[in-house]
């Protein structure tokens, strides 16, 4: 489990910063489509910003999950990068937040809705017939770089 953020820590400018390693059992995850195996890593820190506490994370983690063209499963990892979220110093009660939860969500959301095997699952040329074609999309941001 994340350490806990006390608020009153913080009020002076200062920032917590968290480097922790926590098991797959972190995201309580138990669907038949859906696992995650090995460790969690964060790596974050927390900090003060008006009347908002933001929290500013990476993290990674390795989900299995069924391909769908082949149904074998499949290792997808999940990173994030530079992800911050604020939450309003009103909802936490008692000056004391457990990042858990939001963590935790933030990370599940990160996870495919589907994916394949091998980045492009070999028994995609068998099927091929039976698949829609691929239109091309535009992606206008597509070559703005990560800073």
């Amino acid at each position: 489990m994340l350490d806990k953020i006390y608020i009153d820590r913080l009020k002076s400018g200062n920032c917590d910063e968290f480097d922790q390693v926590l098991p797959s059992s972190f995201l309580d995850v138990d669907e038949d489509e859906l696992s995650f195996c090995g460790d969690i890593k964060v790596h974050g820190k927390a900090y003060l910003s008006g009347d908002h506490l933001t929290l500013q994370l990476n993290a990674s983690a390795t989900a299995q999950m069924p391909c769908r063209i082949c149904n074998q499963v499949t290792r997808v990892t999940i990173e994030l990068k530079n992800s911050c979220m604020p939450v309003a110093l009103e909802e936490i009660k008692g000056a004391v937040f457990n990042p858990n939860e939001l963590v935790r969500e933030i990370i599940l959301a990160e996870v495919p809705a589907q994916t394949e095997c091998k980045g492009n699952c070999p028994l995609r040329e068998e099927l091929k017939p039976f698949l829609k074609e691929e239109e091309e999309i535009y992606f206008p941001f597509k070559d703005l770089e990560e800073k």
